[in-house]
């Protein structure tokens, strides 16, 4: 249903699935509102939902299932390999929300608005399967509201939201529950009682939460009895994953004959996620905010057909706050995502708080831990760590990808304390660090290679043209760990990987150079493959680094035939240098 529509058109397309014996969701997003508040909103077709039409999704069969059950089945449907996000990023910079904070106090000041509800958009990669992700992170922070949606255009809604935007029981009866007022979590139980303590008596968040109630209440009193909107609950204190939330109930009872379109025009979008009053703080919001929301603080939800086709059956929506979009699998074996993370604004606002809140908030998604570490394996030569620059400049560039904590200073320092403590000789040394930041270490001598070339072969079954993780060394790899030591028990080195393309990739525990008509090549990052620190001194010395000195050594594509045909094979990693190798026959 396209913005601007009519919205007794929701009515009749309602009216028509329930004939069928169909069961509605809805998936609303924010720049749908804006014709119902006759506000100015921005559409576009970057992500899901940017072009601001209401989805209706129709379905045969529904079954119900506690939370027990859904748990179950998600753990049945979730593929085990890890699953997560890479380079998250917000489209707004610190000045620039600082300058937006400052616009919005001269608003206030001015008397055009008590509270804008400010946002910016995360993006990011989410690689690995949704239903996995959605999991982890549901674990992460349990919320009533939660949403696993894979839609018919192939993107993915994952919501993990505590906020009920409105819940209807079929007989007239109106439930909203409006969240504002925020805290972080410690996770140690007498502090965090402390802080909701302090959260629920604290006058500016006490201030923001009563400007929306009174916001909700307006707005439910354009289609409500007179005299029956109520406030029967305020500045309830609720812990949701890794803040604390407050939330006031407001209660209504709907005048007989209302139908649920009616109810969207007189309270979508939810105040809690625009500002007071909401018309005129929309158009601000639409000057500040360069971009659609989205989904995002839209609503989604079910909706039930009523007894009485002349008026609203039950249902429930909630706000789609904490609310991931992921686009259609792309080429390269990610999905582009997007997630909107804001705060409520007030005349007491400071901007350092507020951004502070914004990372409050979106901790469920920057904290996930994919569920693998990375590591480098190092060789040290009587007492050098050799190229520990550029281990460390590799391992540095994957934390920042996947948003690992890692102090290159502290891991520098670390590996000359366990360097001083191996002492003269060759060994190989194993650092790893997790997605707190934490380094672990393992070492052992290193044996000494047998004479002559080293003997490869190559596996049996290719490799996904497109596979992100490969670019990094992650404990998650055990089609490679699989390879090399298949290949060891047959008397071999390694396995050489092939792509679904043909496409010569990597070993299991090396990187490969293969000469050609006297040019010696590797195959290039672009096919997802690790880069290998022997193979970067390698195109940065040449030959030399090869054993062939003044050769030419370069990235190229590598067929079979190419690999068939060649002059010379060398493998390469950071623990043994260069082998030369011989295809097995």
């Amino acid at each position: 249903m396209p913005a601007g529509s009519d919205i007794a058109q929701l009515d009749t397309m309602l009216a028509e699935g329930w004939r069928q014996g169909w069961h509605a969701t809805l998936f609303a997003p924010y720049e749908f509102g804006g014709a119902l508040v006759d506000a100015p909103v921005h559409t576009g077709n970057a992500m899901p939902f940017h072009d601001g039409a209401l989805r209706l999704l129709w379905f045969r069969n529904l079954r119900r299932l506690d939370a027990a059950a859904v748990t179950a089945w998600l753990q049945a449907k979730a593929d085990p390999r890890p699953a997560g996000l890479m380079d998250v990023a917000s489209d707004t910079s610190r000045e620039a929300f600082d300058d937006a904070i400052a616009r919005i106090h001269q608003w206030i000041e001015a008397g055009d608005t008590y509270q804008v509800n400010y946002t910016q958009r995360l993006h990011f990669d989410a690689f690995g399967d949704p239903v996995a992700l959605y999991a982890a992170l549901r674990a992460a922070q349990p919320v009533p509201y939660g949403v696993l949606a894979s839609l018919p255009d192939r993107a993915t809604v994952l919501s993990l939201s505590p906020e009920l935007f409105v819940r209807h029981d079929g007989q007239g009866h109106l439930l909203t529950r409006p969240m504002k007022g925020t805290a972080p979590r410690s996770g140690d139980a007498v502090r965090d009682a402390q802080a909701a303590a302090a959260l629920a008596a604290d006058a500016k968040n006490r201030a923001e939460n009563v400007m929306i109630v009174d916001l909700l209440r307006n707005d439910l009193g354009r289609i409500a009895q007179p005299g029956s909107v109520a406030v029967p609950e305020r500045f309830a204190v609720q812990p949701f994953g890794a803040v604390l939330q407050m939330t006031s109930t407001v209660t209504a009872t709907a005048r007989p004959g209302t139908r649920f379109g009616a109810l969207m025009a007189a309270l979508f979008p939810c105040g809690s996620i625009t500002g007071a009053p909401k018309r005129r703080t929309m158009q601000i919001i639409a000057e500040l905010e360069g971009t659609p929301r989205g989904l995002y603080t839209g609503a989604i939800g079910w909706i039930d057909a009523p007894t009485d086709e002349g008026t609203a059956g039950p249902f429930a929506l909630s706000v789609t706050i904490r609310t991931l979009v992921l686009a259609p699998l792309a080429d390269t074996g990610l999905r582009a995502g997007e997630m909107g993370v804001g705060g409520g604004i007030v005349h007491d606002s400071v901007a350092a708080e507020e951004f502070d809140e914004c990372g409050w908030k979106a901790r469920f998604l920057t904290r996930h831990d994919p569920g693998f570490t990375l590591f480098e394996t190092m060789r040290v030569q009587d007492g050098e760590c050799l190229y520990l620059a550029r281990h460390l400049a590799r391992i540095g560039a994957s934390a920042h990808t996947f948003g690992f904590a890692f102090d290159a200073d502290a891991a520098r320092n670390a590996v000359a304390a366990q360097v001083a403590q191996l002492g003269a000789g060759t060994w190989r040394l194993r650092m790893s660090v997790d997605k707190r930041g934490a380094l672990a270490f393992a070492s052992g001598a290193v044996a000494p290679m047998p004479a002559g070339p080293v003997r490869i072969d190559i596996a049996p079954e290719p490799l996904p043209a497109a596979d992100p993780l490969r670019r990094h060394k992650t404990s998650a790899r055990a089609v490679f760990d699989a390879g090399w030591q298949a290949a060891e028990r047959a008397g071999g080195f390694d396995l050489l990987f092939f792509n679904t393309r043909g496409e010569l990739l990597e070993g299991g525990r090396s990187s490969v150079f293969v000469r050609i008509d006297g040019r010696w090549l590797t195959p290039p990052l672009s096919a997802d493959i690790l880069p290998g620190v022997m193979r970067a001194v390698a195109l940065d010395e040449g030959g030399a680094a090869l054993g062939a000195p003044g050769e030419v050594v370069t990235e190229a594509v590598i067929t079979r035939a190419m690999l068939a045909r060649a002059e010379a094979i060398v493998l390469v990693n950071a623990l043994r240098g260069a082998m030369p190798a011989t295809l097995s026959q």
